[in-house]
C-alpha cells in the first residue's frame, strides 16, 4: 500500500513539473494552480492502471487519451497542430525522463556499489524520485537558455565597415549601452573584439595586436574609458570609418571611430557593440 502511494505522489509531482515546462515552452496563458488541478486525470489514469489490473500499453493509451485532454484544455489555439505539439512534447519529456532516470540509477547503484558496497535497493523510489527531478531540472534549464537565446536575438543586428580596404561584417548589439564618443571628434565610438582582426591580419600582425600593439591598423590614438568595474583605460581607435547597421529592416550609415577590446561579447554571440545613436 506504501508503494501505491509514494507511486502516486510522484506520479502527481513529476506530471505537473512536466506541464510546467510546456507552459513555459509554448508560452501558455493559464495559471499554476489549473494546471494543477489538471493532474488529478493523470492520478485517475494510474488509479485505473493500478486498482483495474490493467496490461502496461493500456496504461499507455489511458495516458496518451488524457494528455489529448489535457491538451485540449490548456492550449491557446484549439488547431490540431498546436495540440498534437503539446501531446508530441508531453510524450518526448516522459520517455526521455524514464531513460534517463534508469541509466542515472543503474549507474548511481553501480557507483555506490563499487565505493561502499551498499545496494540502493531499499532507497530505490527515493533514489528515482530525485532522478526524475533532475531530469527535469535539466529540462527547465534547457527551456530558460533556449528562451535566452530568443530575446538576445531580437537586439542582434548586422554590422558592416572595411578596414585597410577589406569589407567586415559582424554581429553587433544594438541595446548595449554603449554611449562612447571620440573626444577629439564628437563622433560615436563603435566597439568592436580584436577577435575579428584574425580575418584581416597576419599571424604575427593578430599576435602584436593581442599584446597591445596596434600599429598594423593605423591606430595611432586612443580615447579613455570606464569598464564595469569602475576602471578608467585606454582603447585603441581608429577613425573616420564607415560604419553601416542594420537595424528594424533598415540600414543606417554613420562616420564613426572605431574602438578595439581584446575581450569577446555575450559568449561570443556577437563581435560589436554598436553605439546608441544607431538605434
Amino acid at each position: 500500500m506504501v508503494q501505491i502511494i509514494e507511486f502516486f505522489i510522484i506520479s502527481f509531482v513529476l506530471d505537473y513539473l512536466v506541464v510546467l515546462a510546456q507552459k513555459s515552452l509554448f508560452k501558455l496563458s493559464v495559471s499554476n494552480w489549473y494546471l494543477l488541478a489538471l493532474q488529478l486525470l493523470n492520478i485517475s489514469a494510474g488509479i485505473i492502471y493500478v486498482f483495474c489490473n490493467l496490461e502496461f500499453y493500456q496504461f499507455i493509451l489511458i495516458k496518451i487519451f488524457v494528455n489529448v485532454v489535457i491538451a485540449l484544455l490548456i492550449t491557446d489555439s484549439y488547431r490540431a497542430k498546436s495540440v498534437i505539439a503539446l501531446i508530441l512534447s508531453y510524450l518526448i519529456f516522459s520517455f526521455a525522463e524514464h531513460g534517463f532516470t534508469i541509466f542515472f540509477i543503474e549507474f548511481l547503484k553501480a557507483v555506490v556499489y563499487e565505493i561502499f558496497g551498499i545496494k540502493l535497493q531499499e532507497f530505490y523510489n527515493l533514489t528515482l524520485f530525485f532522478a526524475q527531478l533532475l531530469f527535469i531540472y535539466a529540462i527547465f534549464t534547457l527551456i530558460s537558455s533556449l528562451e535566452d537565446n530568443k530575446k538576445l536575438k531580437k537586439y542582434l543586428s548586422k554590422v558592416s565597415f572595411s578596414i585597410l580596404g577589406k569589407h567586415i561584417e559582424v554581429t553587433g548589439l544594438l541595446d548595449s549601452g554603449n554611449s562612447l564618443y571620440d573626444t577629439k571628434t564628437g563622433k560615436a565610438v563603435v566597439i568592436v573584439s580584436t577577435s575579428i582582426l584574425k580575418k584581416i591580419l597576419s599571424h604575427d600582425e593578430y599576435k602584436d595586436v593581442l599584446c597591445g600593439d596596434y600599429s598594423a591598423l593605423g591606430a595611432s590614438d586612443s580615447v579613455e574609458y570606464v569598464t564595469v568595474g569602475g576602471t578608467p583605460r585606454d582603447m585603441p581607435i581608429i577613425r573616420d570609418v564607415m560604419v553601416k547597421v542594420f537595424c528594424n529592416g533598415e540600414a543606417c550609415t554613420k562616420c564613426c571611430s572605431l574602438g578595439f577590446v581584446n575581450q569577446t561579447f555575450g559568449t561570443n554571440k556577437f563581435e560589436c557593440l554598436v553605439h546608441k545613436d544607431f538605434v
